[in-house]
């Protein structure tokens, strides 16, 4: 019925709305962290400090980063979906020239989203290290990313390539593991659970390590002629 639609759909904004709420309350705090363990300062209550008392500072130029993120994600599905259609016409009525043009505009559906996700990274990141308004921010990023881009994209490119990595070596470990445990008759039942979450834990770790790691690198290639 349309109102069970109505509550699906908002329970899913709603908890999208969340997510990345948390995700940039915990950015306000980790990004201030790694500056200064990256600065070589002595440690201090960086993360507590940062959330409390400039999460208001720092979410303007966080929604500000996300809609840039959102536009070049739109930019892609928009080239995907016109490709598709121009791919049909063209196969259709023998006009493969086109083929040409449309692989252009796929190349650049893979390029500007991810262009534009570095710009947001890159203005978050000098949002939480300089404090720099939301205008200056993106200027700034705008500005460093379109100097650098390579750097940029092989560090998105080299984490995702990480974590599809990860995820398919961790799932093949798993299927292994839970079909020697269901080969083996005398095997406690919590073996193959066991093993499902140290390969949880060890996943998610190894994760959260190439996020700093890329945070990190982020931070720098943002702020390095600072």
């Amino acid at each position: 019925s349309p109102q069970v639609i109505a509550i699906a759909v908002g329970l899913a904004l709603s908890g999208m709305l969340i997510a990345v709420m948390l995700r940039y309350a915990f950015l306000s705090g980790a990004l201030p962290t790694l500056g200064v363990s990256l600065a070589g300062q002595a440690p201090r209550p960086v993360f507590a400090e940062s959330l409390a008392y400039r999460f208001a500072h720092f979410l303007p130029g966080a929604i500000l980063a996300a809609a840039i993120q959102l536009t070049g994600t739109l930019f892609a599905v928009v080239i995907a979906i016109g490709s598709l259609r121009i791919t049909g016409r063209a196969a259709g009525s023998g006009y493969f020239w086109l083929a040409l043009p449309v692989a252009l505009a796929l190349t650049l559906a893979v390029i500007v989203p991810l262009i534009f996700g570095a710009i947001a990274e890159a203005t978050i990141t000098r949002v939480a290290l300089r404090g720099e308004g939301a205008a200056i921010a993106v200027h700034e990023a705008l500005s460093r990313v379109l100097r650098r881009p390579a750097p940029f994209v092989l560090i998105t490119l080299a984490v995702a390539i990480l974590h599809l990595t990860l995820l398919g070596s961790l799932n093949a470990v798993g299927s292994v593991a839970s079909s020697v445990a269901g080969d083996a008759r005398h095997a406690a039942p919590w073996i193959s659970s066991g093993v499902q979450m140290v390969l949880t834990v060890v996943g998610a770790l190894v994760g959260a390590g190439a996020e700093l790691w890329r945070l990190g690198a982020v931070a720098v290639l943002s702020c390095v002629d600072d």
